[in-house]
C-alpha cells in the first residue's frame, strides 16, 4: 500500500493517459477506419466447453468463458469482458512500472510511462479479452521473481500452470526459467531443486496435451514463404502484413497505408533496441534468468510471426528501451 501511495501521481498519470489514448484509438479504428477491434476469429477454437467438443489449446480460457456463458464472438464486445480486460491491463502496466521504475532516472520513468500509455499495439489489445491478455502477466511473473530474487516456490508453480492454460505460448519462457533455476541451484549446492524440477515436468505434460495444436501451428508460413521475414514481422508489423504482404497492406492503401508503414518501422527499431537493452540489463544486473522471456518468440519465429506474438514481452521491451536511454547511475 505504501508503494501505491508513494507513486500515486505517476500511477494516476499513467492510468489516465492509457485510458484516454485507448479510447481515442477505439474511436479511430471504429469510426474512421471502420475496423471492428472486437472481431475474434480464434473464438471458433474456444467456443467448446469441456465435455461438449474438442478443446485444442488454452483450456482454462475456454472454460472461463463457458462458466459465464460468454463463449461466443459477440460476448467479446460485452461490457463485462471489456471491463475485465481493461482492469487486468491496468494492473499489468502499473505492476511493470512499479517493478522497474527504480532502475530508471526521472526522464526514463516519464518515457516509460509515455511508452506504456501510447504504444499503439498495447492500445488495440487493451479492451480485448483475448488469450493474448495473459501473455504479459506470465512474463511479469518471471520478472517479479527475478528482480525481487524470490526463490521459485509453490505459488509460482500454481500461477504458472494457470497462465499456460490461459495462454499456451507462455510454456517456453516458464520452462526455461525453471530450467535456469534448476541448473543454478544444482551448480551452487549439488542438490536438486524440487520446485523447478516439478514445474518443468508439469509443463512438459501440459505440452503433450496441446501437441496437436502445436503441430498445426508450426506448419503455418508468412506471405513470402520465407522464415527470414518472420523477425521483421514479429518486431514491427501487424498480422495483415504477414498474411498479405507489404504491398497489399501499406502501398496500395494511400496515405493511411504509408503512415502505418512508417509507424511499423519505428516500432521495429524501438523493439529491436528494447531486446538489446533487455540483454544488456540482464547481464549488467546479473539477472540472467530474465533472458528466458525471449524464448516466447521461438515458436512464432519458426512458424508465422507478426507483432501479436511479441505482445507478451512488449511492456518489458518498453522498459529496457527506456533503461537503455535513461538508466539510473
Amino acid at each position: 500500500m505504501r508503494i501505491l501511495i508513494n507513486n500515486r501521481i505517476d500511477l494516476i498519470f499513467l492510468i489516465c493517459l492509457k485510458l484516454s489514448f485507448c479510447y481515442l484509438a477505439y474511436i479511430l479504428f471504429t469510426n474512421s477506419l471502420g475496423i471492428n477491434i472486437f472481431k475474434y476469429p480464434d473464438m471458433e477454437a474456444y467456443k467448446d466447453c469441456i465435455g461438449t467438443g474438442e478443446i485444442m489449446v488454452n483450456v482454462l480460457y475456454s472454460e472461463l468463458l463457458c462458466t459465464f456463458g460468454l463463449n461466443n464472438e459477440d460476448a467479446i464486445s460485452s461490457f463485462e469482458l471489456i471491463f475485465l480486460a481493461c482492469s487486468i491491463n491496468i494492473f499489468g502496466i502499473c505492476a511493470y512500472y512499479l517493478l522497474f521504475k527504480d532502475f530508471l532516472d526521472r526522464k526514463g520513468q516519464i518515457l516509460f510511462i509515455l511508452l506504456l500509455s501510447f504504444h499503439p499495439y498495447l492500445a488495440i489489445y487493451f479492451p480485448r479479452f483475448f488469450t493474448d491478455l495473459f501473455g504479459p502477466l506470465g512474463i511479469l511473473l518471471i520478472c517479479y521473481y527475478a528482480v525481487k530474487r524470490i526463490e521459485l516456490n509453490i505459488i509460482f508453480i500454481i500461477l504458472s500452470l494457470i497462465l499456460i492454460n490461459l495462454r499456451a505460448s507462455l510454456m517456453p519462457p516458464l520452462f526455461f526459467y525453471a530450467f535456469y533455476i534448476f541448473l543454478r541451484h544444482f551448480r551452487k549446492t549439488n542438490k536438486v531443486n524440487l520446485s523447478s524440477l516439478l514445474l518443468m515436468i508439469l509443463i512438459i505434460v501440459n505440452f503433450f496435451l496441446y501437441k496437436g495444436f502445436s503441430d498445426t501451428f508450426i506448419q503455418n508460413n508468412n506471405f513470402y514463404d520465407n522464415k527470414l521475414f518472420n523477425i521483421i514481422f514479429l518486431l514491427g508489423f501487424r498480422e495483415g502484413a504477414a498474411n498479405e504482404g507489404f504491398m497489399n497492406i501499406f502501398f496500395y492503401g494511400g496515405l493511411n497505408g504509408y503512415l502505418q508503414f512508417v509507424i511499423s518501422i519505428m516500432l521495429l527499431i524501438m523493439h529491436s533496441i528494447g531486446i538489446y537493452g533487455l540483454l544488456k540489463f540482464a547481464f549488467t544486473k546479473n539477472l540472467y534468468e530474465l533472458t528466458s522471456v525471449l524464448t516466447v518468440l521461438i515458436v512464432p519465429l519458426i512458424a508465422i510471426s507478426h507483432m501479436r506474438y511479441l505482445l507478451p514481452i512488449i511492456p518489458l521491451l518498453l522498459f529496457s528501451f527506456s533503461w537503455y536511454l535513461f538508466r539510473k547511475n
